[in-house]
């Protein structure tokens, strides 16, 4: 419930305030003078009569004397101060306005009226005796038509320089400027270290058989019977070539040429090449150019590319499944995210008082405080103040492994 309190001086009626506790906030309106309106006619607001001679009986005055008005919810309720302090409340019903009626004054008893206002704009009255109070009635008025854009205020001093920002992601290559003349020859520099050992090269073409050797003495008599077993761990039989190629078979089957492993090492392993997008050729590596072709590029010499996958994630392909449509098969896709939007425009507000304006306030860092008419602010939002952890990338944990492709 909301009170109103309305402050008497003798001579004029102050402005009327209407306190809400809920949310410590008022609301003042600034008063009206008037000379022969018709108090029927009055609108919501505060009025002031300084001549006793117009407030008449035709304008429908209480009293002939002058004195300060108060109109609420669209002249349906009045309350008239003389300035001999008496105060008369009417209201307006179905059939027209009601009489004046006095409930205090000076020099007479009477009981004393304290009007109410509840939240939904709704004025009640209540006595300190059994006399009938007015009729309720709302005060509230229709919401009015928002008014014209204000103009540009003056544009501000330049703020302190803000810190600088984080360093931004590295731009996108250049176009190759043009050669510069030769420089003179510089000195030599320190020998640099051993760097690591290069991958290794292919196999050489087989030499000549050499020359039949002179033959050996006569060994002992013996034999070791031979065993197509691939699955036995005697230590007197031997493998014959069929089971020593089963085994070879299902080795080379267990990881076949094209398959993607990682590893903790900083080297590949033998049989393994680092995916790295480097250049091979295809006549030393054919079983995995047979198995991954040109889907990583083609080099000239007969050459192809290694698929790339330092420091990249990686993802099945879809393969006809409605999702991450259109790609092919080992096809590079760079970062992205889901697209936000949302701004927020400045307010324009008002400091003080203006007859027929709102009074409106807003809270900077060090608490509430008024603007003056027209200026307007900005908000701005920085994820890196919330505490999160940011990047000039979109990431989640992961651990480093080298990545390497069987050949």
């Amino acid at each position: 419930m909301q009170t109103i309190h309305v402050n008497l001086d003798g001579t004029s009626l102050t402005p009327l305030r209407i306190d809400t506790c809920a949310t410590d906030q008022h609301i003042e309106f600034a008063i009206k003078s008037v000379t022969d309106d018709d108090l029927n006619t009055l609108p919501l607001g505060f009025y002031a009569q300084h001549n006793s001679g117009d407030a008449t009986k035709a304008r429908h005055y209480p009293v002939k004397r002058a004195g300060g008005l108060i109109s609420f919810g669209d002249s349906k309720s009045q309350i008239y101060l003389d300035h001999d302090h008496r105060l008369w409340v009417r209201a307006k019903g179905g059939i027209g306005w009601q009489d004046w009626t006095r409930v205090n004054g000076a020099g007479a008893d009477g009981y004393v009226f304290t009007p109410h206002v509840s939240p939904d704009g709704e004025l009640t009255w209540t006595n300190t005796g059994d006399a009938e109070n007015p009729d309720p009635v709302n005060i509230r008025g229709p919401v009015g038509p928002q008014g014209p854009q204000g103009l540009q205020g003056q544009r501000g001093p330049q703020g302190q320089k803000g810190d600088t920002g984080d360093v931004g992601p590295q731009g996108q290559k250049g176009d190759r400027g043009l050669r510069g003349e030769k420089g003179e020859k510089g000195e030599q520099g320190e020998r640099g270290e051993k760097g690591e050992q290069g991958e290794p090269g292919p196999r050489g073409q087989k030499g000549d058989t050499g020359d039949v050797g002179p033959p050996g003495p006569p060994g002992d008599a013996a034999s070791i019977p031979l065993s197509s077993s691939v699955s036995s761990n005697s230590t007197s039989t031997a493998a014959n070539s069929r089971a020593v190629k089963i085994a070879y078979d299902k080795a080379a089957s267990a990881a076949p040429p094209g398959t993607i492993m990682f590893f903790a090492a900083s080297s590949a392993p033998q049989g393994w090449l680092k995916a790295n997008g480097a250049e091979v050729s295809m006549a030393a590596y054919a079983d995995l150019y047979n198995a991954i072709g040109t889907k990583f590029g083609y080099a000239t010499g007969a050459r192809f590319r290694l698929p790339d996958l330092r420091g990249e994630f990686i993802r099945g392909w879809s393969d006809g499944k409605n999702v991450d449509v259109g790609r092919e098969l080992g096809s590079a896709q760079d970062d992205a995210m889901r697209n936000i939007k949302w701004s927020v425009g400045g307010v324009g507000v008002i400091g003080n008082w203006v007859s027929g304006d709102i009074k409106t306030t807003y809270f900077t860092d060090s608490g509430m405080s008024n603007v003056q008419p027209g200026t307007r602010s900005d908000i701005n939002f920085d994820l890196s103040k919330t505490g999160m952890p940011t990047a000039f990338e979109i990431r989640p944990r992961n651990v480093a492994l080298l990545a390497c492709i069987k050949y």
